[in-house]
């Protein structure tokens, strides 16, 4: 190995690492597990999104603060690996107009409906779907969550699939939250991160 090369790399790096923290010097300090751990996380975020945008269409407020504070947690999870943007709509008479809006402008888009009769995955079954969706070339992945009160069959009538979470019953928040983990952990499996094991 060429020492002049090396040492080039090191004082770009060094250069980089002052950049990035406000002028601050570097010290073995720096190569502890903290350390290490955090610029993982920054290399992680700066991973590409994928193509295909996903929605998350939910009937009412999440009003659990702790329930909130996970969803918002596996959202940002999410962004990294795609493009998510999540709705919470007042009722499904607002879903029906939203799609009603929606519906010519995005020609490639695969609705989801969350219900009970759904098809169930494991998690690696469910990555491999979320990928084949990508890979064929659909711009636009929208997930209906549900209130206590179900949909209207009008709506039901929009899906082009069903998916269970489980067979167990669940509130609606508690759902949404379950969903957004699985959608994360779908991306973590399909781009070989350790959060699955």
């Amino acid at each position: 190995m060429n020492p002049l090369s090396s040492y080039s790399r090191l004082c770009l790096f060094a250069l980089s690492f002052r950049t990035r923290h406000g002028g601050r010097g570097i010290s073995l300090k720096d190569f502890s597990t903290g350390r290490k751990h955090r610029a993982r996380n920054d290399i992680e975020s700066r991973i590409e999104p994928d193509g295909m945008k996903i929605r998350l269409v939910m009937l009412g407020k999440t009003r659990r603060a702790e329930l909130r504070a996970l969803l918002d947690d596996y959202l940002g999870r999410i962004r990294r690996h795609a493009e998510i943007e999540a709705l919470e709509l007042r009722d499904s008479s607002a879903a029906l107009r939203k799609f009603q809006l929606d519906a010519a402008a995005t020609p490639a888009t695969m609705v989801v409906l969350l219900d009970a009769a759904g098809k169930q995955f494991t998690s690696e079954q469910f990555a491999r779907w979320l990928a084949g969706h990508r890979d064929a070339g659909t711009r636009e992945l929208i997930f209906l969550c549900g209130d206590a009160g179900g949909f209207p069959e009008a709506l039901r009538r929009r899906a082009n699939a069903k998916l269970s979470l489980s067979t167990l019953t669940l509130s609606h928040e508690l759902a949404r939250v379950l969903l957004a983990e699985q959608i994360y952990r779908g991306f973590a499996i399909l781009s070989g991160h350790p959060y699955p094991k």
